[in-house]
């Protein structure tokens, strides 16, 4: 019975421990990132290369471990204190009268002011919640890049076709002027400035083609693979109509923005730091147990002789110092208004830049409709009208290798200006924490 007495706190502590331990194993949902791509072949996607780079990127799981250290570190705050076990020994005994006292053996329990574990551990997950809010933002950062890349690396793709098409028909006229240059039907003068244009066409390829290898590498580093691997090419640059007017624009970015949601968070946490730093203001207390071993008294006829006594204690802080605990109050004030000056800093910023953005978004789209359903066409057709009158010997040279320049800058205008489109709507997505909905899908 003895032990048990004394045996009983430490139970209940290890108890407890048990129970955070419970918490953490069940606690908030882990974040994972599944997938069904586990390689990228030839005729992989751009949502293929997405869910690649989602998993198996090194810098998002080191922030996913993190977040799950800092909730298990939150719900471990909200358990007791370890407890203290005492022993002593009487280098000279302390004779009474039921006898010698020994050896003395203890165990004590700090309990805080009630209220001040809960709100660590609501500070706690706060951070943890912040810091997942931080891991969603980079999330979407790494699928803005990838976009971002994909859409330059699908440009200098359709580019390329264009002008190796260019190449192949100006290699044709080449022909055909060479023809006219033997029978003296045209002067040497043509043939060289076709020559010149198919020699300066073959040099803005190589230009291309350098780029090409210098965004193969970025687009690999982003997707965690080694940097010469093999990537698909896209044969076209696809336009999406997004369905989404600009109050719901706004309404998105406040809503859903990681970072936004980030800075919330840490406006919640230093308020709750507030109430916790008014609590330190009040005591803890500990509770203790103390056992002494007592020898036989001298006169062994004694009723109690040996008797060992068992005494409880309970002891607290004094909180004397009330300045400290002002000056600590008054900090925690001061940083929740950091945190919303820098809540209100960052939403202008990020509103600023989505205006930017739905800019060059919409002059994108504006330039698109305007080369692909008036201006291409129109040149096509005066492209044909003045290639058939050079055949026939109506028209010279230059005014049929001008009009052909003219077609392939408009053609190159039309996919930078596809890709600017997708790369404007993947700013826009990044601002507003999601996918945008689009026509058709």
């Amino acid at each position: 019975m003895k032990f048990i007495q004394w045996l009983m706190p430490l139970l209940i502590s290890a108890f407890g421990f048990a129970t955070a331990q419970g918490l953490v194993n069940n606690g908030p949902d882990k974040r994972e990132v599944t997938t069904l791509v586990d390689n990228i072949t030839s005729s992989s996607t751009l949502n293929d290369l997405l869910h690649y780079a989602l998993l198996h990127n090194p810098a998002l799981d080191k922030m996913a471990k993190n977040v799950q250290s800092k909730i298990a570190t939150a719900n471990l705050s909200s358990s007791l204190p370890d407890p203290i076990i005492r022993y002593g020994y009487f280098v000279n005994e302390v004779e009474t009268r039921i006898g010698p006292q020994q050896h003395r053996f203890g165990i004590s329990q700090s309990i805080p002011f009630p209220g001040k574990q809960g709100l660590k551990k609501e500070i706690g997950l706060k951070v943890a919640a912040a810091d997942s809010a931080l891991w969603e933002q980079d999330r979407l950062n790494l699928i803005s890049q990838i976009k971002q890349v994909w859409y330059e690396y699908a440009y200098l793709i359709r580019a390329s076709d264009l002008m190796k098409n260019t190449l192949q028909l100006l290699n044709y006229l080449e022909q055909v002027i060479r023809t006219k240059y033997t029978t003296g039907l045209t002067p040497q003068s043509s043939l060289l400035k076709i020559q010149i244009e198919a020699e300066t066409l073959k040099d803005r390829l190589q230009d291309i083609s350098d780029m090409d290898i210098s965004l193969t590498t970025k687009l690999n580093t982003l997707l965690n693979r080694h940097l010469n691997a093999p990537l698909p090419s896209p044969d076209s640059i696809r336009i999406y109509p997004v369905d989404l007017n600009d109050s719901l624009w706004h309404e998105q970015l406040i809503t859903n923005s990681p970072i936004l949601s980030e800075l919330q968070i840490k406006m919640e946490a230093r308020e709750s730091g507030i109430q916790l730093a008014k609590k330190e203001n009040l005591p803890s207390f500990t509770l203790g147990i103390d056992y002494i071993f007592t020898g036989n008294a001298q006169n062994p006829t004694l009723d109690e002789s040996g008797k060992d006594p068992l005494i409880a204690t309970i002891s607290m802080n004094v909180p004397l110092w009330r300045g400290k605990n002002k000056s600590r109050v008054e900090s925690a004030h001061a940083n929740k208004q950091a945190a919303a000056s820098e809540y209100q800093s960052m939403k202008n910023t990020l509103i600023a830049r989505l205006q930017t953005a739905l800019y060059s978004f919409r002059e994108s789209k504006r330039k698109i409709n305007l080369y692909d359903n008036s201006l291409i066409p129109r040149m096509q057709q005066a492209n044909e009208v003045t290639r058939t009158a050079f055949e026939a010997g109506a028209v010279d040279f230059p005014e049929l290798i001008d009009s052909q320049r003219t077609l392939l800058e408009m053609q190159l205008i039309l996919e930078r200006e596809k890709a600017k489109y997708n790369q404007h709507l993947a700013e826009l997505e990044l601002l507003i924490g999601k996918g945008l909905p689009k026509e058709g899908n």
